[in-house]
């Protein structure tokens, strides 16, 4: 799995937003809270809720709503015996990488309560496999899945933001987002379908110009 793309990704954004952030108004705040995935299948693997980091930009252009550009990343491993006679591991790894545009409406000078929604982008990279010995000494490796895929969805947000001096930054922010993907395990007769996206909330902390 390609951990380094969402710090890339994200490396990339922020270089992007430099020319247009010189001639707007706007904030840029790191993100840092936690992701709650919406599938039960991520429940069973024990991966539904996992840290996550990113960058929310607003840019003002005189216009009623803010231009908004996030990029929002997590991942968390897990690793299960299942209760069976047999000595078996399963390793589960998730990564998910959302980025968003779309548009966020601000109201107030200083305490500034806002919503914002739009498109998203979501990519999620899964790896599971199970491991053990069936006895006799001799172990094995079985690969249970190993997707890679990105699908266009919607996210949703609101959130609270506070200005101390002229400057800085710091809030709370409570999203939702959704896409749908299907993925193929290696031990199923049929393909899966996945909801992914799920509840975001955390801390904000950045710059206000």
């Amino acid at each position: 799995m390609n951990t380094a793309k969402p710090a890339v990704l994200m490396i990339t954004l922020i270089g992007l937003l430099c020319a247009p952030a010189v001639l707007a108004a706007g904030d840029a705040n790191v993100f840092l809270g936690r992701r709650a995935l919406t599938d039960s299948a991520f429940d069973r693997a024990d991966v539904e809720r996992r840290a996550q980091y990113g960058v929310a930009v607003s840019l003002e252009f005189d216009w009623p709503v803010a231009i908004a550009l996030d990029l929002l990343s997590s991942n968390d491993e897990s690793t299960e015996a299942p209760n069976t006679e047999y000595p078996l591991q399963v390793n589960t790894e998730v990564d998910v990488m959302e980025l968003d545009l779309g548009v966020r409406k601000f109201w107030g000078k200083r305490a500034r309560p806002y919503v914002g929604g739009g498109v998203a982008y979501i990519q999620l990279s899964a790896s599971q496999s199970m491991n053990g010995d069936l006895g006799g000494g001799a172990r094995f490796t079985v690969p249970v899945v190993d997707e890679d895929q990105g699908e266009f969805g919607y996210w949703l947000n609101t959130g609270f933001a506070y200005l101390i001096g002229k400057h800085f930054n710091i809030g709370v922010d409570v999203r939702y987002s959704g896409a749908e993907m299907t993925f193929s395990p290696e031990l199923a007769d049929s393909d899966v379908d996945l909801s992914t996206g799920g509840f975001q909330f955390g801390a904000m902390l950045g710059f206000h110009w």
